[in-house]
């Protein structure tokens, strides 16, 4: 029985030593691929990519379909470029978990050249720097979304570059030196979405730069949807730079609350062609306001400005719409007007350069046109003026007259008679001048207004 019972005793301690280095293995395999006790490195699988959070001052990036944590480090930027770069070539999702303190950026992150590319959260801080989506060319860099994110201080926000079709949902921008910044430097950025995001206290809340060679003017078709605006002192809501365009755009139930003095919602120095701004709302609770403007058209070189649809302003403004240099702006059923446009006279029977009136924001109907000849005709001085119309049908009609005289004179009903088509819809008119001397001190200018529809 003693010989049975030292056998026994044996066996259990056998035993408890092979259960104690089994643990011991398990926790360290645990440890080392990420799939220890801590609920947020258990299983089951994510349906994102990529699950990035943090424990005090180390973040992790836990793989979404292994449950592993394959990066990790106390450089939250760093961290986050390593899951972004290691995801697939066919794109993917990073979920960036709220947890309740900020994932200070110590660097940008920069999203370069991906595709079908995600990145969401449900309210995360990100402060200290920025997101930014950057193309070699936009076919390299597109579809790429941001959402639920909640960028905070000067140097937070999102940055877009040579991008095709990327989305910013549901994200919000606080005390940002610019909110979103879209500029060109290589190629395009076009089909942009901002939807249903928040700036707040920002210097800039969305900025379209003016394009750095060789990248274009164009950020067409991009799409700003139910965004809302807190402007500060000095602040400004979107700003439009000179040499940027946003063709074929539409802007629509944006609303900006004015909060302080030398403050401006939209600033336009660059073009709108054939862009619509609908339902905004500009609402100021400055009391004795100071250069506050609900719009600023802040160029004197001739751009097309947006057609406004269903405008609305509420409380007090120096100017609803600041436009010290009279440029045109649209909107259903206005008057179109501009005056004593310069028109360059050729010499020698040749025309000159031709003066454009183009893409305004509307189509407009029954124009009236007056010509100015001015300063001084040579002897037997012949100015010549060619008009043409272009229409939506394509029709482009031409007339051409001639003036040996100074002074003003308008287009009479025959020369509108003569210019007119089937469809009245008339996209654009140009102006061409000609002299019939090698020499003159003649000067020509047209003005016209018409009718938007």
């Amino acid at each position: 029985m003693g010989l049975v019972r030292s056998s026994q005793r044996e066996l259990y301690a056998v035993l408890i030593i092979l259960v104690t280095l089994i643990g011991a293995t398990a926790w360290s395999l645990g440890y080392i691929y990420g799939l220890s006790s801590r609920p947020e490195e258990v299983p089951p699988v994510s349906t994102f990519t990529y699950l990035v959070f943090k424990e005090g001052s180390v973040t992790y990036a836990k793989n979404g379909l292994t449950g592993r944590i394959v990066f990790i480090g106390t450089n939250t930027s760093q961290v986050i470029s390593s899951a972004l770069n290691a995801l697939p070539s066919t794109g993917g999702n990073l979920f960036i978990k709220n947890v309740g303190v900020p994932y200070i950026l110590p660097s940008d992150i920069a999203i370069s050249d991906k595709s079908y590319v995600t990145i969401e959260s449900d309210g995360a801080e990100i402060s200290g720097g920025r997101f930014k989506v950057m193309g070699t060319k936009w076919s390299l860099n597109k579809f790429i979304t941001l959402r639920g994110l909640n960028f905070t201080g000067a140097g937070g926000g999102i940055g877009i570059e040579n991008t095709y079709d990327a989305k910013v949902e549901d994200c919000h921008f606080v005390k940002n030196n610019v909110g979103l910044e879209i500029r060109n430097t290589r190629e395009w950025s076009e089909f942009l979405m901002v939807s249903r995001c928040q700036f707040d206290d920002c210097g800039i809340g969305i900025a379209f730069r003016t394009p750095i060679v060789p990248g274009t003017d164009s950020y067409a078709n991009s799409e700003l949807f139910h965004l809302g605006f807190n402007i500060g002192r000095g602040q400004r809501g979107i700003l439009m730079e000179s040499g940027a365009n946003v063709a074929e755009s539409t802007w629509m139930d944006l609303r900006f609350w004015f909060h302080g003095n030398l403050s401006t919602g939209i600033e336009m120095a660059g073009n709108f062609t054939r862009c619509r701004i609908v339902r905004p709302t500009f609402e100021s609770f400055v009391k004795s306001p100071s250069q506050v403007y609900a719009m600023y058209i802040s160029t004197s070189t001739w751009i097309a400005v947006p057609a406004l649809d269903e405008p609305s302003f509420l409380g007090e403004f120096n100017s609803r719409l600041h436009n010290p240099y009279h440029q045109y702006i649209g909107a259903v059923g206005q008057t179109i007007k501009m005056t004593d446009v310069s028109v360059s006279i050729g010499l020698n029977g040749d025309y000159g350069q031709e003066e454009a009136f183009s893409g305004l924001p509307v189509f407009f109907v029954n124009p009236r046109i007056k010509v100015v000849i001015g300063g001084t005709l040579g002897t037997d001085e012949i100015v010549s003026l060619k008009a043409e119309f272009f229409y939506l049908d394509g029709f482009t009609p031409v007339l051409e007259k001639t003036y040996n005289f100074t002074g003003s004179q308008w287009f009479t009903d025959d020369d509108y008679f003569s210019l007119s088509a089937v469809s009245n819809a008339l996209l654009a008119m140009r102006f061409y001048a000609k002299t019939n001397k090698g020499f003159t001190s003649a000067t020509l200018a047209v003005s016209f207004y018409a009718n938007g529809v």
